[in-house]
């Protein structure tokens, strides 16, 4: 009877051991994955970041190009070019919600 019993105890853990290596291997393959995909992300950031730095570059030569004074006057915006040209604009505000 102890052994029946001692049996059973011995099968029971065997199993949960058992379910446990197997949920140790899908935790494992999960981790994997993410770690890939997160892999592909961190690459895009990087890409991304030199696309802003890239523009950041190109607008600093717009601004140079188009003006180099801005007048504002309320909702207007005058550009005054280096050749003495002067570019008028109206920037409408934002409505109100």
């Amino acid at each position: 009877m102890e052994n029946e019993l001692l049996k059973g105890i011995l099968d029971e853990i065997k199993s949960l051991r058992k379910d446990t290596v197997e949920r140790l291997d899908q935790t494992n393959t999960r981790i994997d994955k993410t770690n890939e995909e997160l892999k592909g992300l961190r690459e895009s950031v990087i890409v991304l970041q030199g696309g802003v730095s890239d523009l950041r570059y190109e607008m600093q030569g717009v601004k140079q190009i188009l003006g180099d004074k801005v007048i504002w006057q309320n909702d207007n915006i005058i550009l005054q070019t280096r050749e003495g040209q002067a570019i008028y604009g109206v920037i409408k505000r934002a409505s109100k919600e």
